[in-house]
């Protein structure tokens, strides 16, 4: 399981519940120092600004505590938020302490076409220039969403080996656009999956999002052939791997690397017949049909059951702590339901 968490507040908190849960992590605080976000100024909340000093410390100091931990299986890498909400000179601090600590940074870039017209407004060039201008091309990168690159733009990113972790439940809910995932393939970008946040997502479940990623962009391009259900099995494992800078160790199984393994029960009613497994998963399946999980050769869950944590327990906790941040925040989330 790669896990990427981007996070503002709480790292300590989550860096020792993905060390008890036995999950592998790269975890990143988001680092910002600016209210924009593209080429609308002061849209963020001021709360969530930091001084850029305090960004870095407190991230060094993540890093230091927290990286390579748990037997390997947390990375800490650096967060950047997005356009408009880091300045230039953050930008360029940021990539250089990445590369001086070997380690991984990741931005939202082209998630919006905001993006777009943010740069050629006030730099005068298109995304993958000021990226490389910043010094953030490169296979330490991991761009989320990547929707609103030019054709011409593609290259760039497959020579530099910079990674594009796809959206596509996200890019659809909050109607961002469609990333140009069959160019990007074919250009050899290397694409990953991811599920963004739990309000743009909801599932947090890779195997929808494999199924998404395998549909959508046929309707889109209108042909049927593109982004197979190998290439989207693919990328959701081996490309995630590539994108942490760790499929060398896992994303694939082979002789000589970690025992990252998840068992799925065939005979679920809806991956029977189980002519091809493969098809089948991506466009019939769904986590609900993962049977035991295995990370670095322990035995996380079998038979559906969780060891390493208290499910009743968690489920619990979120219920009743969730209840308790709706009425203090005097929000009220009751279903709008039925519409006429």
């Amino acid at each position: 399981i790669e896990c990427m968490i981007h996070t503002r507040y709480g790292f300590d908190g989550i860096a020792k519940a993905v060390e008890r849960a036995g999950m592998r992590g790269a975890l990143s605080k988001i680092i910002m120092d600016s209210t924009g976000y593209a080429d609308s100024a002061d849209i963020m909340y001021p709360g969530m600004v930091e001084d850029a000093d305090a960004c870095l410390k407190e991230t060094d100091e993540m890093y230091n505590k927290w990286h390579g931990k748990a037997d390997g299986r947390i990375q800490v890498w650096y967060g950047l938020r997005s356009l408009g909400a880091v300045t230039s000179e953050l930008f360029k601090d940021v990539a250089r302490r990445t590369r001086e600590k070997q380690t991984r940074m990741t931005m939202h870039l082209g998630e919006v076409v905001d993006d777009v017209r943010y740069v050629k407004e006030n730099y005068g060039t298109n995304l993958t220039t000021f990226a490389r201008n910043h010094d953030l091309l490169g296979p330490e990168m991991v761009f989320a969403h990547g929707i609103h690159f030019e054709d011409s733009e593609l290259k760039v990113l497959a020579e530099s080996k910079s990674n594009i972790s796809h959206c596509p439940a996200s890019n659809m809910k909050l109607a961002s656009g469609f990333a140009k995932v069959p160019q990007m393939l074919k250009a050899g970008v290397s694409v990953s999956l991811g599920c963004d946040g739990g309000p743009s997502n909801n599932t947090y479940d890779m195997v929808r999002e494999m199924r998404l990623a395998a549909l959508i962009h046929k309707s889109y391009v209108d042909d049927p052939l593109v982004v197979t259900a190998e290439q989207a099995i693919e990328m959701a494992t081996l490309g995630g791997a590539v994108a942490m800078g760790i499929d060398d160790k896992v994303g694939s199984l082979e002789q000589g690397k970690l025992a990252d393994v998840i068992l799925i029960n065939l005979h679920e009613l809806g991956l029977t017949p189980h002519t091809n497994p493969v098809s089948n998963l991506v466009y019939s399946g769904s986590g609900d049909y993962v049977d035991t999980v295995i990370v670095n050769g322990r035995i996380l869950m079998q038979d559906k059951h969780l060891l390493t944590l208290d499910e009743d327990a968690v489920k619990r906790n979120a219920r009743e702590h969730s209840a308790a941040l709706m009425e203090r925040a005097g929000i009220d989330n009751y279903p709008k339901w039925p519409v006429r």
